[in-house]
């Protein structure tokens, strides 16, 4: 018999990936992430949209 310990480990971006992932196999274990986002990614992208990128907003 097999034992398969599944783990994701991630940083920046990942930290939106990886739990989507993770809710959607049962097979994940844990998850490990790094220096995750703090903002959802439609707060990040409204803020680059109204910025175009801009360092003095």
């Amino acid at each position: 018999m097999r034992i398969y310990l599944l783990v994701f480990f991630g940083a920046n971006q990942a930290g939106w990936i990886i739990p989507i992932v993770a809710n959607k196999n049962p097979l994940v274990e844990f998850m490990v992430l790094f220096s995750c986002p703090t903002i959802t990614t439609l707060e990040q992208l409204r803020f680059q949209f109204y910025t175009s990128g801009r360092t003095d907003f």
